[in-house]
């Protein structure tokens, strides 16, 4: 098949492929001397889902992040900001959003920095709050946690508190550590699903 390669990232393919019939744990091929891509975009997230009304840009969820972890809160969910699901942005840093294709448009860039939000909050009260979006890769692993925390409460609840959820992302060293957390948290159940 090497004569029918025709750049690298087929070549790295092909080398996974092979590397893959070893059948041996972590035993990964990278993509090698790749141009490299663009500058990120800047994209920033808040740590949630919205969908657009004609006043704004409505929250539809904030990612669910474990209790005990308030680092790991999405910016959504900072402590003060009192912002709940049904509340409507209506201006971000001024601008308002009624009218941007999507929400994350005006956060373009944003990661790491302040912004200011005017929120019409489901009493229709409106306040202003600032929050720190996070960047893409952030914002990606926000979601992520969601879903693993969702699967948790999923097991929890049909389990009535009988049976634990352990999951583990990967092998590094805080995959490791959140596992070892989970683990001993959970160890003392009826039964314990791992992840």
């Amino acid at each position: 098949l090497v004569d029918r390669v025709t750049d690298r990232f087929e070549l790295a393919d092909l080398m996974g492929q092979m590397v893959s019939e070893l059948g041996a744990l972590h035993s990964q091929v990278g993509a090698g001397d790749t141009r490299p891509a663009p500058d990120e975009p800047g994209l920033a997230g808040l740590g949630g889902r919205f969908s657009r009304g004609p006043e704004g840009w409505r929250i539809e969820a904030i990612y669910a992040h474990e209790a005990e972890l308030p680092s790991e809160a999405p910016p959504l969910a900072a402590p003060g900001l009192g912002l709940k699901v049904g509340d409507i942005i209506t201006t971000v840093n001024g601008r308002p959003t009624a009218d941007a294709p999507h929400l994350l448009e005006l956060l373009r860039g944003q990661a790491g920095r302040q912004v200011l939000l005017e929120v019409k909050q489901a009493s229709g009260k409106t306040v202003q709050r600032i929050v720190t979006p996070v960047a893409q890769a952030r914002e990606n692993q926000l979601r992520y946690n969601d879903w693993r925390v969702s699967r948790a409460r999923a097991v929890e609840q049909a389990g009535q508190g009988r049976i634990g959820y352990v999951h583990l992302r990967a092998m590094g060293p805080a995959d490791i550590a959140d596992f070892v957390r989970e683990f001993y948290a959970a160890s003392d159940r009826d039964g314990l699903i791992i992840d």
